[in-house]
């Protein structure tokens, strides 16, 4: 006889040990062959088994598929839901995660938003004439305008749960902190990554490991600058206000 949970893959690493210690004493645990985001021991003559509803459904659909059963399509509909929900569940919280050290971090990835835009006040690059600090909900950066476009290079770590790549982005806008106009075959000929967000392009600061602070900016000043250098067209700046970052939370400061 099998008992199988089925649960969020995200919760499959702290909920398989409390599920052990939970099992009636039945005999030595004897480990089973098991695959990705499932796990398995024989207790006795029972085998007691955690799956996620990920990789359950994945193997439902993959079955139903070879069949041709037509069922597989809503398969695919529910395991897209399923996939969705895992990156939404409230990851358990693990002891490494609760030192001063993620605190930490978190102050320093706001920082670097902070002294990237200065460093390109400083070259002339960019202005942030009348622009404040703004933040909300996960994210914090500063507004700032080059030849009239305009931008915000921040932290965010709403984005980087999403799509990964990078804590640091710029939301870049069009002309006047318009919505975005940038074609996106120029992004591309100057191989910059990017996704369109709510009328501005998103575009990950790489940050470069295992370097001091100092070339940590200029790493990511440097990115911008090819950006900027990209994009940018002839106009003067501009003396529009900038918007608001789709988040109800917002602050400025």
């Amino acid at each position: 006889m099998v008992l199988l949970f089925v649960a969020p893959a995200a919760r499959t690493d702290t909920l398989w040990p409390e599920l052990l210690r939970r099992a009636p004493d039945g005999g030595p645990l004897v480990p089973v062959p098991q695959q990705q985001d499932s796990c398995a021991e024989r207790i006795g003559t029972h085998t007691l088994a955690l799956i996620s509803w990920r990789a359950l459904l994945g193997h439902l659909h993959n079955a139903c598929a070879l069949a041709n059963e037509p069922i597989a399509a809503d398969i695919r509909q529910l395991k897209a839901l399923c996939e969705k929900m895992d990156t939404q569940a409230f990851l358990p919280l693990r002891p490494a995660e609760l030192t001063a050290n993620t605190g930490r971090r978190v102050m320093e990835f706001c920082d670097l938003a902070d002294r990237v835009t200065d460093s390109l006040v400083a070259l002339g690059r960019v202005s942030v004439k009348g622009l404040r600090a703004t933040g909300g909900k996960g994210w914090y950066g500063r507004y700032m305008r080059f030849r009239g476009h305009g931008a915000l290079p921040h932290f965010d770590a709403r984005t980087w749960n999403k799509r990964g790549q990078s804590p640091l982005w710029l939301a870049l806008y069009g002309h006047g902190f318009k919505p975005c106009t940038v074609e996106p075959d120029t992004l591309r000929e100057h191989h910059i990554p990017y996704h369109m967000s709510s009328g501005h392009c998103m575009i990950p600061i790489m940050l470069l490991e295992g370097s001091e602070r100092e070339e940590v900016i200029k790493h990511a000043q440097q990115q911008i600058i090819n950006i900027i250098a990209s994009v940018a067209d002839l106009g003067a700046l501009s003396e529009a206000q900038p918007p608001e970052m789709d988040d109800p939370e917002a602050v400025s400061v």
